[in-house]
């Protein structure tokens, strides 16, 4: 566990994060191993 600004992140198996930069705006899609299929939502600010 990390703390992240005011809160605590438990990063798991979490293996990376895909950043993606369309229109002018990031999208990230976090990537964990022990997940028996990838997600299919991402991450918009």
């Amino acid at each position: 566990m990390r703390q992240v600004n005011c809160g605590i992140a438990k990063n798991g198996n979490l293996v990376r994060v895909d950043m993606f930069l369309k229109e002018g705006r990031y999208s990230m899609v976090p990537i964990y191993v022990d997940l028996e299929r990838l997600i299919d939502k991402l991450i918009i600010d």
